[in-house]
C-alpha cells in the first residue's frame, strides 16, 4: 500500500507539472516555432523536474530501501500518469481515444512517450547515482 501511495504522488506531481509546462507549451511555443519543435523544448525541463521529484520521493519518503519497490512506484506511477493524461483527454479536451492513441504516431507524441517512459525508471535510478 505504501509503495502505491507513492506511485500516485509520483504521478500527480509530474501530472501537475505536465499540465503547467504543457499549457505554456501550448499558448507560447507552438504558435511560435511549432509543435515538435516546441516539445522537444519542453522535453529537457519536464525530465528535470521527474528527476527532482524522484530524488525528493526517494530520499524523503523512503518508498522501501530496496530497488524493487522503487521501480514498483516509477511503474505504477506510469501507469497512473498514462490514466490521468487519458481521462484528461476524453473528458477535458474531448477527444476519441482513437485519436489519442494515433497520437503517439507523431513524431511529438514518440518523443513524450519516451521521455515519460524514462520518468518511469527514475525512482530506481536516483537510488543508485
Amino acid at each position: 500500500m505504501r509503495t502505491l501511495r507513492h506511485a500516485a504522488l509520483y504521478a500527480a506531481l509530474l501530472f501537475g507539472a505536465g499540465f503547467v509546462l504543457g499549457t505554456i507549451r501550448n499558448i507560447v511555443l507552438i504558435p511560435q516555432i511549432g509543435v515538435t519543435p516546441a516539445v522537444l523544448a519542453e522535453l529537457p525541463f519536464m525530465l528535470a523536474i521527474a528527476w527532482f521529484v524522484a530524488r525528493s520521493l526517494v530520499r524523503r519518503l523512503r518508498p522501501n530501501d530496496d530497488a524493487g519497490s522503487n521501480i514498483a512506484v516509477g511503474l505504477i506511477g506510469f501507469v497512473l500518469l498514462q490514466a490521468a493524461e487519458l481521462a484528461l483527454g476524453v473528458f477535458g479536451f474531448g477527444l476519441s481515444l482513437d485519436a489519442i492513441a494515433s497520437s503517439f504516431e507523431t513524431a511529438h507524441g514518440m518523443a513524450g512517450l519516451a521521455a515519460q517512459l524514462a520518468t518511469a525508471f527514475f525512482p530506481a535510478l536516483v537510488k543508485r547515482i
